[in-house]
């Protein structure tokens, strides 16, 4: 079984929008472990792991108001303030 190299791409460029990507990339593989591990309490552990895998998933980095997106070009109408702040 051989995964597609746009799976692993696709799975990375999603980890890169996230605040913690390796948290969630860690917490992901020990949930997919946790389900082929047998334990005692069947389904208890893979629904907490699933939960906080999904909030992990849900929580993106904060956009900053200031700093236009990376590759965002400024248009001609955009307005830069002076450097010095407004003048009186």
């Amino acid at each position: 079984m051989t995964q597609a190299p746009g799976l692993v791409a696709t799975i990375k460029q999603f980890a890169a929008q996230l605040r913690f990507p390796y948290l969630f990339l860690l917490t992901a593989a020990i949930f997919c472990v946790d389900l082929l591990v047998p334990d005692v309490v069947p389904l208890a552990d893979e629904i907490v792991l699933g939960l906080v895998t999904l909030l992990l998933a849900n929580l993106k980095k904060k956009l900053s108001l200031d700093v236009p997106p990376p590759g965002a070009e400024r248009s001609s109408g955009d307005v830069v303030p002076p450097a010095g702040g407004p003048q009186r």
